[in-house]
């Protein structure tokens, strides 16, 4: 013939799931079955050989060698839920199952044994996607239990971001000595402050005092005792039954009071004790400012380009877990041009501007286990448009205004005594300015001298208890915000004789350089700032939050620049629930 030589290739992409669903129906009438896996529950489900090896090397080692089982047309699996055998049985015929938290645990075992692979592989997957704090130190053990290290570093993890949560479950006091150990001692446990460890050491000990007191010591090696107040170090841990009955324990709290009371010996005994945790940042607090009470009036105003801006005491906080902003109770005394810092777990208010344009010295704070503001001292030199910051346990504040005069004062603030002490003076006056901590040094950083907008830069060293000059920054500028984030210190925006500015640059202590890494951002006068760590996908983000643009307009909008890349892309968060600028920003 003409096309003998014409070849057609036939392929019946359906042929062989028809095959093995027809192979199915057998299996379920008991034809050509040649095998009956038993279970010790006494269930019994009929197979054939060859279908089971062909998805199991298990099953393909156990027919093919020279095991007794593959003479034997009865056999017991042992060790696998009845359940879990029928669903991988079936799953070998119709390539589907259905995976459930209530029977992940024993598919997964199931699975594991007899060396299904896609679906081991299936239930990790299950719970990779699904872990949450109710599941994940069942997870934990799961994923230790079966070997997956992957699973097993995402739980852990998962574990220690979410310490405070997790630690409120009952199943935390089912943990071992050795999971808690490996909790405690690394330095990225996610706790608002260290006393959160030491409770949850205690109370895991308490749990089972007579097993478990003589693992104490061992979880108590891990607790940052220097990392606690003054106060909670002799109001609370040196008043503790359990740490006082153990000479070892006795000797952590005594070693961090010295931390405290003796700060010259820091630097000389660097303690594993005293390095910070890499805490992630879950609340970010906006407190105060400029601008309209309700959304609903700014709308209106807005309409009608009408200005009515108002000193608010309201305050707002961004919830990382559920991203969304909600609001607490508002401050005593509305404030704009404050300082904002939290220390030993309370939100703090410094001086700022009122609705008649006076200089404050009043000083408010937070308690957010009560839910209210409570007046504390008043500064005693310090006022008005000031800046703060917390350096080794204690709240500073420096510079500010007073009948629109900038100063040069600075103080800090004692929680225990509840008590301003002065200390140097900065060089240079300054008002509208910002401060931030690194290396143990206070740095102030541009704001206005009474006379113009500076870029001058000096720092403060509490161990000599004076102030030096450092390099200046490129530009000049007030109403900045400043952060430290990775031995780094970032300004943001603000304004000078030129405009509002767009630029956010970086100082480098090492070289004591100032470079401007980014001259694109929208330009910002009178927003605020805080650096927000553990993100999606580890992120390092820069948060600019409220302020106001160069046509003089409050916003709400919030900006996130990703510090992890060199590239600093940003992205939208969710906006505020009211415009504001002037705000004092704290990040906890």
């Amino acid at each position: 013939m003409e096309n003998s030589r014409v070849l057609y290739d036939f392929t019946d992409e359906h042929s062989a799931s028809l095959a093995l669903r027809e192979m199915n129906i057998l299996r379920m009438e008991n034809c050509f079955c040649d095998v009956v896996l038993s279970t010790e529950e006494g269930e019994e489900f009929n197979a054939h050989r060859l279908v089971l090896a062909s998805v199991s090397a298990y099953f393909r080692a156990m027919f093919l060698t020279d095991m007794k089982e593959s003479h034997e047309t009865n056999i017991t699996i042992r060790g696998v839920e009845s359940q879990a055998l029928k669903s991988l049985i079936e799953f070998a015929y119709t390539s589907t199952l259905r995976i459930t938290f209530s029977n992940v645990h024993s598919l997964l075992s199931a699975a594991s044994l007899l060396q299904f692979l896609t679906v081991e592989n299936a239930c990790y997957d299950f719970l990779r996607n699904s872990i949450n704090t109710n599941n994940c130190l069942d997870i934990w053990n799961l994923a230790d239990l079966h070997d997956c290290t992957e699973l097993l570093d995402l739980a852990e993890n998962f574990i220690r971001s979410n310490f405070v949560a997790v630690l409120k479950l009952g199943d935390f006091n089912s943990l071992t000595a050795k999971q808690i150990v490996k909790l405690f001692c690394h330095d990225k446990l996610n706790v608002p402050c260290e006393s959160v460890v030491l409770f949850g050491a205690l109370e895991w000990v308490k749990y089972d005092l007579t097993n478990r007191l003589t693992n104490l010591e061992e979880l108590l090696t891990h607790v940052r005792f220097p990392l606690m107040t003054r106060k909670f170090l002799m109001d609370t841990a040196a008043r503790e039954e359990l740490i006082m009955s153990s000479s070892a324990c006795r000797q952590f709290v005594l070693e961090a009071i010295d931390y405290h009371l003796i700060p010259e010996r820091r630097t000389k005994n660097r303690i594993t004790r005293a390095i910070p945790r890499e805490r992630l940042s879950r609340l970010l607090y906006v407190v105060g400012g400029e601008g309209r009470e309700t959304l609903l009036m700014w709308l209106t105003l807005a309409i009608f380009n009408i200005e009515n801006r108002k000193v608010l005491n309201n305050v707002e906080y961004f919830d990382f877990n559920e991203k969304k902003w909600r609001v607490i109770a508002p401050m005593i005394i509305p404030r704009k041009f404050a300082g904002s810092v939290i220390l030993d777990g309370q939100l703090y208010a410094v001086g700022g501007i009122n609705r008649e344009y006076a200089d404050l010295v009043t000083v408010e704070s937070y308690n957010p286990c009560v839910g209210q503001w409570t007046s504390v001292a008043s500064l005693n030199k310090c006022k008005g448009s000031l800046a703060v910051s917390v350096l080794e346990g204690w709240l500073y504040a420096a510079g500010g205004s007073h009948n629109g005069s900038a100063l040069k004062s600075v103080e800090r603030y004692d929680p225990i005594k509840n008590e301003w002490t002065q200390v140097a003076n900065m060089r240079l006056p300054r008002s509208h300015f910002g401060m931030a901590p690194l290396h143990g040094r206070l740095y102030a950083v541009g704001g206005f001298c009474g006379i113009s907008e500076i870029e001058h830069v000096e720092c403060y060293d509490p161990m000599t208890n004076k102030w030096s000059d450092m390099s200046s920054m490129n530009k000049s500028r007030m109403n900045h915000a400043v952060v430290t984030f990775s031995d780094r210190i970032y300004v943001v925006g603000g304004s000078n004789s030129v405009g509002i500015l767009d630029s956010i640059e970086k100082y480098n202590p090492d070289l004591n350089l100032w470079l401007i890494i980014r001259n694109t951002m929208d330009p910002r006068s009178g927003a605020g700032a805080a650096v927000v760590l553990g993100g999606e996908e580890g992120a390092q983000e820069l948060f600019i939050i409220g302020g106001h643009d160069t046509h003089n307009r409050d916003t709400n909008s919030v900006k996130k620049l990703n510090l992890k890349f060199a590239d600093y892309t940003t992205a939208n968060a969710p906006c505020m629930n009211y415009p504001r600028v002037h705000a004092a920003v704290a990040c906890a």
